[in-house]
């Protein structure tokens, strides 16, 4: 990689912020782009790490804030509520870019927010909420899942949740051939940006 070919991210923390936010942006808007779906980190009662993949319906890059979606009765649910920290994960292997955004979740339960989101959500999307076994929940055969049929839609709409993570770092991790950069971007009270040994 010549000077010429380098993307402005490269030595660039101002422009690292750009770019992460951009992605995130971009994977929130279109599903085919490698930031749409995330895995996002909790802690469990026992103490245990768990992860799990969400799609990322919205990302504010004013705000600080990224937006998934979950069902009250989720594993993902319960931890959030008991700790309300999370680390989302990204990676785009075209791009070579990794983005670990960390912060604190704020879970929304039937509240303007979830009232407009279901409003403009497809039927088809809206069927994950109305099933009527919780998710986790053991069965004897996957048929067991949709016994008696999907549940009425306001009864779906109370499981619906718009989990929106309020950002205060992003690690950013970039791969390259003439050398790997990784830079983190605090935000809030102790804004800072600084690079990191990759």
């Amino acid at each position: 990689m010549d000077a010429t070919s380098e993307p402005a991210h490269y030595a660039d923390l101002a422009a690292v912020d750009r770019a992460a936010w951009d992605m995130l942006s971009r994977g929130s808007h279109d599903r085919r782009h490698a930031f749409h779906q995330a895995t996002v980190a909790t802690v469990s009662d026992e103490g245990l790490p768990r992860a799990r993949t969400v799609v990322l319906r919205a990302a504010d890059r004013a705000a600080r804030t990224l937006r998934f979606h979950t069902d009250t009765r989720s594993g993902k649910f319960a931890e959030l509520s008991a700790r309300p920290a999370s680390v989302l994960h990204f990676y785009d292997h075209g791009a070579k870019v990794q983005v670990r955004a960390r912060g604190s979740v704020r879970l929304h339960v039937g509240d303007r927010l979830t009232e407009e989101l279901w409003r403009q959500m497809r039927e088809m999307s809206k069927e994950c909420y109305r099933q009527p076994v919780a998710p986790g929940t053991p069965l004897a055969a996957p048929a067991d899942a949709l016994r008696g049929g999907l549940l009425p839609d306001a009864e779906g709409y109370r499981h619906f949740v718009a989990a929106v993570v309020s950002v205060t770092e992003v690690e950013w991790l970039y791969l390259a051939a003439a050398g790997h950069r990784r830079a983190l971007l605090r935000y809030g009270e102790a804004e800072a940006a600084f690079w990191l040994a990759p």
